[in-house]
């Protein structure tokens, strides 16, 4: 689940922080026992594991530890305006935020 609201972000600028929790089907925070690949799509503009949008997570995946529940990253809007839907999924049912590129 996205635990960072949706965001407005220019064409081609960097958005800000965005997290997610790794949770149960009740809701609750739910730990994985081993490292879960987290699968970030559908990503024209790219993903980042820093605020200036230059570390790229290689191949949209992101590798969250043993026991951790939170994962974070940042992304580069797309060239185009419009809603822009982003889904993660290996945290449970696939989860799609809309940000707004204007």
């Amino acid at each position: 689940a996205y635990t960072s609201a949706p965001q407005t972000v220019s064409v081609n600028a960097c958005s800000g922080l965005v997290t997610f929790q790794v949770r149960d089907m009740y809701g609750n925070p739910s730990p994985p026992s081993g490292s879960t690949n987290v699968t970030l799509a559908p990503g024209p503009g790219g993903f980042y594991s820093n605020p200036t949008c230059t570390s790229a997570i290689g191949s949209n995946v992101l590798t969250l530890p043993a026991g951790a529940t939170n994962g974070q990253f940042y992304f580069k809007a797309p060239g185009m305006a419009g809603p822009y839907t982003i889904n993660i999924s290996g945290v449970g049912s696939p989860v799609d935020q809309v940000e707004n590129i204007p």
